[in-house]
């Protein structure tokens, strides 16, 4: 596996720490507009959050392999508003006592090439954090994702949803230089994003939270100092889609009640393993701003689900 990781305890206890956080930040106001979500609400939040984690802990705990077995999980009952706080936290309690202690090298199944405990631990913890960040933002009062853990979530990003539409021309090199860790200068082509030794076009700095919620195309560009090309940032943060492969998690013309559940999304989506991850992970974690309308599909998906 590329890239240095956490321990497996580390991951789990992070997950614990921002669920926690994530709940009482829901708390404060289940009615308030997610603004990084665009159309949900902090209760709406929850709701995703908490079938996320249902969904992987039922991943682990019935040992599923195939595609098959993933398509068999079926999704919890959304609860009212009054009670999607509780319900979230009986989810990742739930969650983190099927992960605490797993073994990581066990095989699951996973949208990933990746099919380990492992990378399940390591998702949720990741998935919670920028999570608990959009929760906390929509609360008025946003918290920055440990450094560590968001050092780690830049090289999983980079490792496993860097991808982009190989179809489409233009290529960047940009440097994200993180004032508390590394320096990463990646180059976006072919549909991927790969490590580069030549001078960039644009340089990103910020703390390592903010540049993993920039990837994941949170509205913090403010707080990041931009030295080159502003327009190749811009480029390589919102990189487009191709018609057929633009994927929405929250589409801005329907109400939240009738969007689509991860579930039907696993069911109806139709990207071979071979699309870029970046446009499924993202599509599947939750509506960051900035993305265009959806398309729908009709094929059945395979391979692939919410984390």
């Amino acid at each position: 596996m590329a890239g240095s990781r956490l321990a497996p305890e580390a991951y789990v206890r992070h997950l614990r720490a921002d669920g926690d956080r994530f709940a009482v930040a829901v708390a404060a106001g289940l009615s308030a507009p997610v603004a990084s979500c665009p159309g949900w609400t902090a209760a709406e939040l929850a709701y995703h959050l908490g079938e996320v984690q249902y969904f992987w802990g039922e991943i682990v705990r019935r040992g599923c392999l195939t595609d098959d077995d993933a398509q068999a999980i079926e999704p919890p009952a959304r609860v009212s508003d009054d009670r999607i706080v509780t319900w979230f936290r009986e989810q990742c309690d739930a969650l983190c006592t099927s992960l605490d202690g797993a073994d990581p090298d066990v095989t699951c199944w996973s949208w990933s090439p990746e099919h380990r405990v492992g990378f399940v631990q390591r998702r949720m913890a990741q998935e919670a954090a920028v999570h608990r960040w959009d929760a906390e933002e929509a609360a008025g009062a946003p918290t920055p994702i440990d450094s560590v853990l968001a050092i780690d979530g830049i090289g999983e990003f980079v490792e496993y949803m860097g991808g982009f539409d190989p179809n489409l021309g233009g290529e960047e090199t940009v440097s994200l230089m993180a004032t508390d860790g590394p320096t990463w200068v990646l180059r976006a082509t072919g549909g991927n994003l790969v490590p580069d030794a030549g001078e960039p076009d644009v340089v990103a700095s910020g703390t390592a939270s903010d540049l993993l919620l920039a990837l994941w195309r949170r509205p913090v560009l403010e707080r990041l100092s931009v030295t080159g090309d502003r327009e190749a940032l811009d480029r390589f943060l919102n990189r487009p889609t191709s018609p057929d492969q633009r994927l929405e998690t929250c589409p801005q013309d329907t109400k939240p009640s009738e969007r689509p559940g991860p579930w039907q999304r696993f069911r109806t989506l139709s990207v071979s393993r071979t699309t870029n991850l970046l446009n499924v992970a993202a599509w599947l974690s939750g509506p960051p701003a900035r993305r265009g309308s959806a398309q729908s599909s009709s094929s059945p998906a395979r391979g692939l689900r919410a984390g």
